[in-house]
């Protein structure tokens, strides 16, 4: 909520252009429109035709409810939206609910909010299944160890009671006895705004698990007591063989390690804000800060992070080792800040002059540079800015982009830019390219993306404007960095080998991407 009347579709508070819900199509030979794709929705179709997209149901795109819960009881009426431009939160008329679709605004004529609050239902738009989201993770929920204790949290009463319910994420752990049952389990089973601080002191072989539920996307904004924005804090230093993992949430606000409080944290399908939290127009509003901080004492941790989106690490040389897979690493871009300021993305600390641990990246896109000690392995990665590793004479670099000269890494394999510039001179039988030649095919051979910045649905896609050598330079022919899983380029060719083999005689077939 931005005033008395104002909203974000967004938990985050950030623009998000509202996407389609696709339709299936009615019959066979039924064309396709814009309802049976999942695109975002244009501003104009929204105006025409509301009720094509607002509704209750599952088939519908966005709803507003007043109230606590979806009821469809508490839909405010079809007849009552209005498609307007909020850029400005200009007020709809009296009686009136104002909906952008472009910017995942909803407004209320002046004091006609409803005093039991407003929940929303709403599509959002991303690349893939990753950084959290409604999607299916059984697989990613399924790794989870045995647990002594296990309970639900959820805002309303769930359906079947469980045998352990609590309101609050900060309840359940308080209520958690770790000296009796170590092994503890949180399933957050709805997709509610959190706003809670929290503190763990995890003592040896303690383990927990805070978990979104399959297909919920719960939002945790860790505040403080003047609604600031704050840190999960790990202390006590007795936890060096005790584990964390977060699974499957979003998470407003970082999380801080201290001397010797834990020995693993696990990251999988979560979303630490890049920049901890963003403002009304999008921007980081602490760019410069860290998601993820250790203190120096904390040679038995192991980091492990997985099909996530995380803010810049700062985490100590000492450390037992870093692992990242597919997933995106960013110190984004920070208000009024220079291109050439040093954002450092991976460092021990925020001057990039101390290197962080021995680490491993795999199908990662990181933007800013990166220091660490031992590049033990990184493979068909995107390394936006310098890279240095203090140890070359270990570890291994493939597949992967590296964009500044300065680099400094382990032996390469089939990395570019540097393939492209050995096949063309092999291609022209030189000894050495010209420094024009060099330079036009640094500029060529590199990533370009669809978005940069953290919240927009192109975010860290690779967009149709880059070099092939990109977008199918991983060992599988697929693209480098974080969307490699996804096969884009496999996918393309295959679709292009059927078109050939079934379009009718005297057609020709386009592609055209949905987004």
């Amino acid at each position: 909520q931005i005033s008395a009347d104002g909203f974000h579709f967004s938990p985050l508070g950030n623009p998000q252009p509202l996407f389609t819900n696709p339709q299936r199509k009615r019959g066979q030979q039924a064309l396709v429109t814009e309802l049976n794709v999942p695109g975002p929705i244009r501003p104009v179709a929204f105006f025409q035709v509301p009720e094509a997209y607002y509704g209750a149901g599952s088939d519908m795109s966005l709803a507003v409810y007043t109230g606590p819960s979806a009821d469809p009881a508490a839909l405010i009426p079809p007849e009552l939206i209005l498609c307007k431009d909020l850029s400005d939160w200009a007020s709809p008329p009296p009686g009136m609910l104002a909906v952008d679709p472009q910017l995942g605004r909803l407004a209320f004529a002046p004091g006609e909010t409803p005093a039991e609050g407003v929940t929303v239902d709403y599509h959002y738009g991303f690349s893939a299944d990753m950084g959290a989201g409604p999607y299916d993770r059984r697989q990613s929920l399924e790794q989870a160890f045995p647990n002594d204790w296990a309970v639900v949290v959820s805002q309303l009463q769930p359906d079947p009671l469980p045998a352990e319910w609590r309101t609050s994420i900060a309840g359940a752990i308080a209520d958690w006895d770790p000296l009796a049952r170590p092994r503890a389990l949180i399933t957050i089973a709805d997709n509610a705004y959190y706003r809670e601080l929290l503190d763990l002191n995890l003592g040896p072989g303690q383990q927990l698990i805070i978990q979104a539920a399959d297909r919920r996307r719960p939002v945790l904004s860790l505040r403080d007591a003047a609604d600031g924005i704050a840190f999960l804090n790990l202390a006590g230093g007795t936890g060096e063989q005790a584990a964390l993992t977060l699974d499957g949430l979003v998470v407003e606000g970082g999380i801080r390690i201290a001397n010797q409080s834990l020995g693993q944290l696990t990251l999988r399908h979560c979303n630490l804000v890049p920049g901890l939290a963003l403002d009304e127009q999008g921007r980081p509003q602490q760019a410069g800060e860290a998601s993820l901080w250790a203190d120096t004492d904390n040679a038995e941790l192991h980091v492990e992070i997985d099909h996530s989106i995380c803010g810049a690490l700062r985490l100590p040389r000492n450390m037992a080792e870093l692992v990242v897979r597919d997933s995106i690493l960013d110190r984004p871009e920070g208000v009024g800040e220079a291109e050439s300021t040093v954002r450092v993305a991976l460092a021990a600390d925020n001057a990039g002059d101390q290197p962080g641990p021995a680490t491993t990246l795999e199908r990662t896109t990181v933007f800013g540079e990166v220091h660490v000690l031992t590049l033990t392995l990184a493979s068909e990665v995107i390394f936006t800015r310098r890279v240095v590793a203090r140890r070359r004479q270990s570890g291994c670099v493939r597949y992967s982009y590296i964009e500044s000269v300065d680099s400094v890494t382990p032996r390469r394999f089939r990395c570019q830019p540097e393939l492209a510039l050995e096949n063309r001179r092999k291609q022209l039988r030189l000894e050495t390219l010209p420094a024009a030649e060099r330079h036009a095919i640094r500029a060529r051979v590199r990533p370009a993306f669809t978005a940069v910045r953290f919240g927009f649905p192109g975010y860290a896609q690779l967009n149709l404007n880059s070099a092939v050598e990109i977008t199918t330079g991983a060992e599988s022919g697929a693209e480098m960095g974080a969307f490699e899983h996804l096969k884009q380029a496999q996918r393309q060719a295959n679709l292009r080998i059927r078109l050939q083999e079934y379009l009718p005689y005297g057609l020709d077939a386009g592609e055209v991407y949905v987004t």
